[in-house]
């Protein structure tokens, strides 16, 4: 069976942080807004991995000590989709900017 090649994830947000600040929350801090009922898993999930190296992991821990990978290409189900995340990400942002976090 041939691989099928998947097209690169094109979205954007606009946030009040340096490309820097920016990635290192969509990564490191991902737990902290990734809502907890996006994800693949059987059991509920109890964080979310986003790994800051080039072709790191997106994966998710469960209750059960099980992990699922994110396919990051294939789209986010759910209320908004991509888009939805994003400005979940961004919200967290530019709350962790006004609380002097960032």
């Amino acid at each position: 069976m041939a691989e099928q090649a998947l097209e690169a994830v094109r979205k954007s947000v606009t946030v009040g942080a340096s490309p820097e600040e920016a990635f290192e929350i969509f990564t490191g801090d991902s737990d902290s807004w990734w809502p907890h009922t996006h994800h693949i898993g059987k059991a509920p999930m109890t964080k979310v991995i986003i790994e800051d190296r080039r072709v790191g992991r997106c994966y998710t821990e469960h209750e059960d000590g099980s992990e699922a990978n994110c396919d990051m290409r294939a789209g986010v189900g759910g209320e908004g989709g991509w888009g939805g995340l994003l400005q979940l990400f961004a919200a967290h942002v530019e709350q962790k900017a006004s609380e002097g976090e960032s």
